[in-house]
């Protein structure tokens, strides 16, 4: 029989990343090209099996990005096991914003995995943020990947997900 794991797991960015729209493609399977801004906090549910031993849970909290929403973010960190923290490789602010956010998703566990992950790579003719820079990001936060994605054409959404999650299972 296999293990059942439930697996809190936190989608932060600033707004307009792309947070919804990759849970999205990830859950339904289809990409959704506007959405409204996240208030608070949305939820979603995606099972996964892992390493063919454990079917995984994954309780995907998909947090507002908001400046103005920014202090409810501490209320639902906790119990969080891990994150995927977004950028839009288009908007180099949100990737200054990486190591605020950093901060704050770690304020209760410093040790907290986070999966660095750039959104909207099918722009990357616009790009503002150059892998490198990810790459360099990634290690300097003590980050478990750095992961390039596109909701748009579905590049890495399964994986960005599976890769936390399978760090998540094998560090138990």
């Amino acid at each position: 029989m296999k293990k059942q794991v439930l697996l809190k797991t936190l989608i932060a960015g600033d707004s307009g990343v792309g947070k919804t729209t990759l849970v999205h493609r990830y859950v339904k399977g289809e990409f959704i090209d506007s959405t409204t801004i996240t208030v608070g906090v949305e939820f979603f549910l995606k099972e996964v099996e892992i390493n063919q031993k454990t079917n995984c849970h994954l309780q995907l909290w998909d947090i507002g990005g908001q400046e103005r929403f920014r202090f409810m973010v501490k209320k639902y960190i906790p119990g969080a096991r891990g994150a995927l923290l977004l950028f839009d490789t288009t908007n180099w602010k949100s990737f200054v914003n990486i190591d605020k956010w950093t901060q704050l998703l770690r304020i209760y566990d410093k040790k907290l995995p986070i999966v660095l992950v750039a959104t909207k790579y099918d722009l990357k003719d616009f790009s503002m943020v150059a892998d490198y820079y990810g790459e360099l990001k990634k290690k300097k936060l003590n980050m478990i990947d750095y992961v390039k994605t596109s909701s748009k054409t579905g590049l890495n959404v399964k994986d960005v997900f599976e890769i936390l999650a399978k760090h998540l299972i094998d560090e138990r």
